[in-house]
């Protein structure tokens, strides 16, 4: 498994038998996971054998999203008619799908209204096949909306390249949450368990 070169919070970085927990992260059934967004590090040394993994938040000024920014945003809470989350990463605006998103130095509400999913067949979509809480997805911000009253920026993602690119299945016996992979635009499947379910799922996922 490679480590990534970005995280989010949540995310697996990798067994605790190869790497040890440094700053940033943290460790749940010798796994280690980002407990913050940004870059992963490597510190090798004779002290820090095997390498210690860390995350450091950017430095840089704050970035707020604006018209045309693609966005990378975890679901929070889901309605029939939207789904709420919250903004972690962004990209320069009008960038395509291979772009390396920066971290936010803090979420940012948003929201994806029903009607924002898909293109096609609007009056078809039904939340629950499109997203559930805790997915990651990429959309792009096609208004500001009303980030003083609440409801935050109003997210969309008709491309096909938006959508779901983070989907995990959760595992009652084991305990444990596992990435599910595509086998379509509209399904992913958890590879141990054989269990499938439906998404709005982002190319090239």
């Amino acid at each position: 498994m490679a480590l990534p070169s970005l995280a989010l919070p949540g995310q697996l970085l990798g067994p605790a038998n190869k790497y040890l927990p440094g700053p940033g992260t943290h460790m749940h059934d010798s796994q280690i996971y980002a407990s913050i967004s940004g870059p992963v590090t490597t510190t090798t040394s004779l002290q820090t054998n095997p390498p210690l993994l860390s995350i450091t938040n950017p430095s840089s000024t704050p970035t707020l999203p604006t018209l045309n920014t693609p966005v990378l945003a975890q679901i929070t809470r889901l309605t029939p008619r939207v789904a709420h989350c919250i903004i972690l990463a962004l990209s320069s605006p009008n960038t395509n799908d291979s772009a390396t998103p920066t971290p936010c130095p803090h979420p940012f509400t948003a929201q994806i209204r029903r009607e924002d999913i898909r293109a096609t067949e609007k009056d078809k979509i039904r939340m629950e096949d499109c997203f559930r809480v805790g997915d990651l997805v990429r959309g792009v911000v096609i208004s500001l909306g009303d980030t003083g009253g609440g409801g935050g920026y109003y997210v969309g993602t008709e491309g096909n390249w938006l959508g779901v690119v983070g989907a995990w299945w959760w595992d009652d016996g084991r305990k444990v949450r596992r990435l599910m992979v595509p086998v379509s635009w509209c399904e992913v499947l958890d590879g141990r368990s054989g269990g499938r379910e439906r998404r709005k799922v982002a190319r090239p996922f």
